[in-house]
């Protein structure tokens, strides 16, 4: 499978699933991972095709983190206001 056309993906990728799915399924997202520029990968540990069905509070954590590192263009963050963290004084 060529996947040469993904190098000119430019937005944050997060690929997930589970390191219990189908035996190909870890090869395949570390392929997509190394395919796109800016991709982000976890397996969650013991989870099958659907970790957001059997482990939803650690896959919450997990789009949490990659959302909370995502920022616009101009450098923004992509988080409402209210939940960018509030400056140490």
């Amino acid at each position: 499978m060529d996947l040469s056309a993904l190098r000119r993906f430019t937005q944050p990728a997060l690929l997930t699933g589970g390191d219990q799915s189908a035996p190909f399924f870890p090869a395949v997202v570390e392929r997509l991972a190394r395919a796109l520029p800016h991709a982000a990968r976890h397996l969650f540990a013991g989870a099958g095709h659907v970790p957001h069905l059997t482990q939803p509070a650690a896959y919450v954590e997990v789009v949490g983190g990659f959302i909370a590192g995502v920022s616009t263009p101009t450098g923004q963050s992509i988080r409402a206001p209210d939940e960018r963290p509030t400056p140490a004084a």
